[in-house]
């Protein structure tokens, strides 16, 4: 450019020494001087850069013409500016050449400069180009070793919930059956006293038939009023029992409801874990196409660095802890189960106590 420039410059100022003198209109006499001006203004200029450079001497201060001034306005002022006189240089072709020379080499230099921060500015984006590709590496990893440990705990949750309904089952036939082979064995016992009770009657009403034998009303009435009281004692008894396990009843729905809401908990925990999941995919996905995309520059480097360090990943510790409430979990199941069982036993005894009584009732 400067090499240009000056070619530009040698070439207007030998043009312009080198026109006819015998022009006579004054437009054309005040262009040539405009011309003639303008080129020892810009050699000027380029005099005083390469003394500026060398350290001879300041840089002097411009002399700028008007582009529609008349020809003695502007003879006037040079005639006035005597300083000008005295910078205005006509340079020859060495010193051009040696002031262009010493410009490519400030250029170069310049360029230089500005190459080895460019290499360095590559470097550092390639350095943060390998880090995002280790996070991402290191993302689908927790992320496979985080479905395996998922899916094996949905697998395993399922089959404890059907072994648990199974052996529920079982246990709820079982009991049923040993409580209906228990209540045969006891209307067969009651049968049996009862009709030797009725023989012993009918012994007793076939001798009094043949020995009649006068009633005691008083003792008859007394036998009457104590199995009456007694009748009256059980049936207190059996209206706290009764409300007792309307109160276990009761305790057991709240327990119930507490486990309820403690597995919505636990499902909502595995559909975070599952959601945090889809959201290291979307990353991924987005790090892959920008990776794929131009080069990005410092800016879109920051903002991938960000979203990296603020997403909040799943990792290992998550998992720990899901199986830790899982856990907790079972245990309160296992515990409520274990006090309904009791109240279903408690529940069996008050009944076989209540048909107790009412037998010695009857």
């Amino acid at each position: 450019m400067v090499g240009k420039l000056s070619h530009s410059h040698s070439s207007i100022s030998s043009g312009v020494f080198f026109e006819p003198e015998n022009v006579e209109e004054p437009e054309a006499l005040t262009i040539i001087i405009r011309r003639r001006i303008s080129g020892l203004c810009l050699e000027n200029d380029m005099y005083q850069r390469f003394l500026r450079k060398v350290g001879e001497v300041s840089r002097a201060s411009h002399f700028q013409i008007p582009h529609r001034a008349s020809r003695a306005r502007i003879l006037s002022a040079l005639g006035r500016d005597k300083s000008m006189g005295r910078k205005i240089k006509i340079l020859k072709a060495e010193e051009k050449c040696t002031v262009a020379r010493n410009e490519i080499e400030e250029y170069n230099k310049i360029f230089k400069q500005m190459r080895n921060d460019f290499l360095l500015v590559y470097c550092e984006y390639s350095a943060s180009l390998e880090g995002m590709q280790t996070v991402a590496n290191e993302i689908d990893q927790n992320r496979s070793i985080l479905n395996r440990y998922v899916v094996s705990l949905l697998a395993h949750e399922d089959k404890q919930r059907a072994h648990n309904a199974f052996m529920h089952f079982h246990r709820t036939y079982l009991r049923q059956l040993g409580n209906s082979l228990t209540n045969m064995h006891e209307e067969n016992t009651f049968f049996r006293t009862n009709l030797k009770k009725i023989k012993r009657q009918l012994k007793g009403r076939e001798s009094a038939a043949s020995n009649p034998q006068p009633v005691d009303m008083v003792a008859l009435e007394l036998q009457c009023a104590t199995a009456l009281a007694r009748f009256q004692q059980l049936s207190g008894v059996c209206s706290q029992k009764k409300e007792r396990l309307r109160e276990c009843n009761r305790g057991m729905k709240s327990l119930e409801d507490s486990l309820d809401c403690e597995l919505k908990l636990h499902q909502k925990l595995e559909r975070e874990i599952m959601q945090r999941g889809f959201m290291v995919d979307g990353v991924k996905t987005e790090l892959v196409a920008r990776r794929k995309s131009s080069i990005p520059d410092e800016f879109e480097n920051q903002f991938l660095k960000s979203i990296l360090s603020c997403g909040t990943t799943p990792k290992i510790q998550d998992f720990v802890n899901v199986l830790c409430f899982h856990n907790e979990l079972s245990a309160k199941m296992k515990e409520a189960k274990r006090k309904l069982r009791i109240a279903k036993m408690s529940f069996a005894r008050h009944k076989k106590i209540w048909n107790d009584a009412q037998r010695q009732a009857l």
